[in-house]
């Protein structure tokens, strides 16, 4: 313990200085004030070797002053744009802590931190003002922003925790900011002070947990207090650090920290109004401060030096205050290492420093995120494979971006375009990078003036647009331009618009229907932006997710929704709309296969919907102002079974999660169940099979049968939270589709044919499908045979037929299949039927369609030679009738092999349906 009161004074001090070498002013402050704790910023930045030099001469300083432990060195070195230190040879660039969030990984955030902490230590830093324990619950809050771990408290508990426990790992003593936590706060424009708008109690629910869980875990050395106003807690003072109630009433008492608190710089200009330096610093100690920060001014400085003994002495505070502020402040000094060592230079290795950059590479790429790409535009390529205009006028991309402040001092020799824009070159080498791809980009800026004549023509001749936005709730004025940007790329004919947020991922996360993709890459710093291009034209993925929010997240949203019944002439244009954004989508986006003849399909489509309206019903979601559709659910009802099932829930992809799908179960199950009185819904059918799954789907379905298979994402929790079980072990098979081509050529197998012979069976055309009924209800695994049988018997003869199984000796139906070609009615069942036929060949052949094949289970030792015998017998019809090509529904994986000895292959592949619920 240092013996002058004014020695002891100096203990209590954070002060700094200007210059990158031992000024008159740090000399003073060492020699003089025995002042304990030196924070250095930017304007004692030059390189790493000179900073490390500077705090080598500094504490050589100290050491001959007398002083007992080593000086305390602060830095506030965040990661991202806030690293105030930088040396692009020697200091490594990671990224900041929401893009550190943003991967997803506690292991990958605590390795960053202990990389920053190391290479700081080997300067000679000692103590970090961090990590940031701030929740961001205003989204637009730019005091804080991506500078903070997460939106959730629980992620910045998680993150924080791992970025503490990284530092310390590292050799950084930590200094959790800014409590008691500032997420939410707002610079009041007549105070000119941000504000925190929380009680107490609101305070101690959500600020400042963070803070309270990394103190139980014994992860911070030190708390800073932030300078912002809390008018619902201590309306007499105007800064939380000023507050007793925030320090010693929440911070000491009730969260029991017992390290040392840290004021904000009171300097600051509405404290320095306010009060006076004097009378903040009296009030920041009264209040539970151990360490007053005056970080510029010596002038200040001493006053406050003089301000802190003369109260020591005087008494004007109590003296245990004091004492207690002194003990805090020596239990963090005995943590520093000894003199001999503190005189000793660090030097990290190049393998270190090799490590930290692949580490730092990782970090990023892990980072960017991929907020949405509705109609699957990335890569860009697609837009740009053949020039539109002569290659002297084309204009592949263009990139707009605002003028930034450049985070880096520029290096001498450094490649900028001479009559650029102070900002522009903040974007210059992203646009060189996406140059490199080989297509013409041209770069350039805009501003609060909004856009010109020559952004329009340019806009205009772009094939892709690409636009970057900073906190646009900040600078509004984006917000506006990029609604004109995006009429601009609307026109005929479109072009893709990417909007890449590089700072709050928040810009346009809630306008979706804004740009057809948008990325947020946290930070503006060439190390996140050169992520981005390999993206934009899918030479990787993007593996970031916005923290709070999470990319496969389904956000509980309680919203009642007007649901309307499906009206076809009203209705039809906005559901198509629907189907062709979601065949936009790649095979993991969409639950649906995108049909190989889209035209057919939307004529077969129709027709089922408008001919079946007076028996059929289904369910709308609409904007009814703008007429367009935003959800629908296409159900079905077989009277004769009292069966129903819902065959598809489909929202447009910008509304999803927001509760229309749970309005559209909602409303099909009352209807299913109330209004039409079915004993049992299914989900999925497989008639009418208007719609195959896709691969994902077939992923989805292997994971209802092994819930730790595929990423399902939101589509297992939305069905589970309407109320299907989705439980493992599910008994449904796939059931396929398969296809023969060239079926003029075809014979009848030997063998086959021989084992008809032996057993006998005739095969001949149904009259009356009545006697079928009772055996289809009964044997038929399909709980929509019946209708479908029934709906091939009113087509008779009209490109339809039923083929029934005779048994021999009585010649009783035995079993059945039905036989239809893509001239009947039958095919607006099974409209992927059309694919057989060549797009663009004028009148479309005739394709044969089989379904429906069933046996009496009676004859369970003879299914498949009867099953074979029905398929032999309706191949050979179509033979008769010049069809060259046909395909067969409802084959399971066992028959697979059998038939495609007949000369069938697989073509697709859908379910009879996921599950079952029974009502009485």
């Amino acid at each position: 313990m240092y013996a002058t009161t004014h020695s002891q004074a100096g203990q209590l001090l954070i002060g700094g200085f200007e210059g990158t070498t031992v000024t008159q002013q740090a000399s003073d402050l060492i020699t003089k004030h025995h002042v304990g704790l030196m924070i250095l910023s930017s304007r004692n930045f030059a390189t790493a070797a000179q900073t490390q030099l500077l705090i080598l001469e500094l504490q050589r300083l100290a050491h001959d002053s007398g002083y007992t432990y080593p000086l305390l060195f602060a830095i506030d070195q965040e990661g991202g744009m806030m690293n105030l230190l930088f040396d692009e040879e020697n200091i490594t660039q990671f990224p900041g802590a929401m893009a550190l969030a943003a991967t997803g990984s506690e292991d990958l955030v605590y390795d960053v931190c202990k990389a920053i902490a190391v290479e700081l230590k080997s300067i000679g830093f000692n103590l970090i003002l961090g990590p940031v324990l701030d929740v961001v619950t205003a989204m637009g809050n730019h005091l804080i922003g991506v500078r903070s771990f997460s939106s959730t408290v629980e992620e910045v508990v998680k993150y924080g925790a791992a970025a503490a426990r990284g530092l310390r790992a590292g050799g950084m003593m930590t200094a959790g900011k800014h409590f008691p936590g500032i997420g939410s706060a707002a610079v009041d424009s007549v105070l000119e002070l941000p504000m925190m708008p929380e009680s107490l109690a609101q305070i101690e629910g959500a600020n400042a947990v963070p803070f309270a869980r990394l103190i139980e875990a014994g992860l911070l050395d030190a708390v800073s207090v932030a300078g912002c106003a809390v008018p619902n807690i201590s309306p007499e003072e105007t800064h939380a650090c000023l507050s007793p109630v925030v320090i010693n009433q929440l911070l000491r008492g009730k969260l029991r920290f017992n390290g040392v608190v840290i004021s904000e710089c009171l300097e600051m200009d509405a404290l320095y109004r306010n009060y006076g330096l004097s009378q903040g610093v009296i009030m920041a100690i009264f209040a539970g401060c151990d360490l007053v920060m005056v970080c510029h001014d010596y002038t200040l400085q001493e006053e406050a030096l003089t301000l802190i003994s003369k109260a020591m002495m005087y008494g004007n505070l109590a003296p245990g205050m004091f004492r207690r502020a002194l003990e805090r402040v020596e239990a963090l000094q005995r943590q520093l290492p000894p003199w001999e060592q503190v005189s000793q230079p660090l030097t990290l290795s190049p393998e270190a420093r090799l490590a930290h950059q692949v580490l730092s590479q990782l970090a990023y790429q892990k980072s960017v995120t991929l907020v949405r790409d509705y109609n699957n535009c990335l890569p860009l390529d697609k837009f740009l494979e053949a020039p539109a205009v002569p290659e002297t006028d084309r204009l592949d991309i263009l990139l707009l971006t605002p003028l930034l402040d450049p985070l880096y001092t520029l290096k001498p020799g450094a490649d900028v375009t001479p009559d650029a824009y102070r900002g522009e070159e903040v974007f210059q080498a992203f646009g060189l990078l996406l140059s490199q791809y080989n297509y013409n980009v041209t770069h350039t800026t805009y501003t609060a003036n909004g856009l010109t004549s020559l952004h329009e023509s340019l806009l205009m001749r772009a094939r892709v647009v690409i636009v970057a936005t900073a906190e646009s709730s900040r600078y509004m004025f984006q917000i506006g331009i990029v609604k004109h940007i995006s009429i601009l790329c609307s026109a005929t004919p479109p072009k893709p618009l990417v909007l890449l947020a590089v700072s709050s991922p928040y810009d346009f996360y809630y306008n979706r229907n804004i740009g057809s993709v948008y990325i947020s890459s946290y930070e503006y710093t060439e190390n996140a932006l050169a992520q981005v291009p390999g993206i934009l034209f899918g030479e990787r993925e993007a593996r970031g997710s916005i923290p709070g929010e999470g990319r496969n997240r389904l956000r509980k949203v309680n919203r009642l929704w007007l649901v309307d019944d499906f009206d076809v002439q009203r209705d039809w244009p906005g559901v198509k709309k629907l189907w062709r954004d979601e065949f936009a989508g790649d095979g993991d986006e969409t639950l649906f296969a995108p049909p190989g003849n889209p035209v057919l399909f939307f004529r077969w489509m129709f027709l089922l919907l408008s001919s079946t309206a007076a028996v059929q019903k289904h369910f709308v979601v609409r904007n009814s102002s703008m007429n367009t559709v935003l959800g629908v659910c296409f159900v079905w009802v077989n009277a004769v079974s009292c069966t129903g099932n819902i065959h598809c829930i489909l929202v447009d992809k910008a509304r999803r999660h927001q509760s229309i799908g749970k309005n559209l179960h909602a409303r099909a199950m009352r209807y299913l169940t109330q209004e039409r009185g079915v004993t049992r819904v299914y989900l999925g059918a497989a008639f009418p099979l208007v719609i195959i799954p896709s691969s994902a789907a077939h992923r989805l379905h292997q994971t209802l049968q092994n819930l730790n298979g595929w990423d399902s994402g939101a589509v297992v929790p939305f069905l589970r939270a309407v109320g299907w079980s989705l439980t493992s072990g599910a008994t449904n098979y796939p059931q396929y589709v398969m296809k023969m081509d060239n079926l003029q050529d075809w014979l009848v197998p030997k063998k086959i044919f021989r084992e008809l012979m032996i057993v006998g069976v005739q095969f001949d055309i149904c009259r009356d499908v009545t006697q079928l009924l009772p055996l289809i209800r009964d044997h038929y695994s399909n709980p929509f045979g019946v209708e479908l049988y029934q709906e091939a018997y009113r087509h008779l003869n009209k490109g339809v037929q039923i083929i029934v199984a005779l048994e021999p000796a009585a010649q009783g139906v035995v079993g059945g299949i039905i036989l239809f070609t893509n001239k009947s009615a039958l095919t607006k069942y099974y409209p992927f039927l059309e694919e057989l036929s060549p797009a663009g060949m004028g009148t479309p052949p005739t394709v044969g369609g089989i379904a429906g094949q069933f046996i009496d289970l009676a004859y369970s030792n003879l299914t498949e030679v009867f099953n074979f015998g029905l398929i032999c017998t309706a191949i050979r019809y179509f033979k008769a009738q010049a069809v060259s090509q046909c395909a067969i529904c409802g084959i399971n994986e066992k028959q697979v092999s059998g038939v495609t000895e007949f000369g069938f292959s697989p073509w697709k592949t859908y379910f009879d349906q996921y599950e079952v619920k029974t009502f009485k």
